[in-house]
């Protein structure tokens, strides 16, 4: 599971997949990143349902309001959902970039260095028509 500080910002950027993960859908196996001081603490489930009370009256609080999901590459491919396993293939081929002259992967084009990198990757072209920029994403 990637968790470099490249995909953390990939993640928090990505606010159209950010909104599609919400307090409801908790659950085991996935992984959330929390600003720690200067840094990120990585975080599982567990900790982002943990709620502390103030006393026996209140309602709860969390202890992490902020977090940010980093989705599983197996939860990116799921974000796909085309009518055939074949036109899956093609649009994946043709982001790769395997039909260009330049020969240039994606990787290298944009930077990205981890297979999570590069379904977000996928899935922010594919569903928004956004490219990573090295800070943001944007339309193209």
């Amino acid at each position: 599971m990637d968790t470099t500080k490249q995909y953390i910002l990939m993640c928090e950027k990505a606010n159209e997949i950010q909104e599609l993960h919400t307090n409801n859908n908790l659950e085991t196996g996935n992984v959330y990143v929390s600003k720690y001081y200067f840094d990120y603490k990585v975080l599982n489930y567990k900790d982002i349902a943990e709620v502390y009370y103030d006393d026996g009256y209140n309602c709860g609080t969390r202890k992490y309001k902020y977090y940010c999901w980093l989705p599983r590459q197996d939860q990116l491919q799921e974000m796909i959902k085309l009518k055939s396993l074949r036109q899956s293939y093609i649009n994946f081929d043709f982001f790769l970039g395997l039909d260009r002259a330049d020969h240039r992967d994606v990787m290298s084009r944009y930077g990205l260095n981890t297979m999570e990198q590069l379904w977000l990757a996928f899935v922010m072209k594919e569903k928004y028509n956004k490219v990573w920029n090295g800070k943001d994403w944007e339309v193209r």
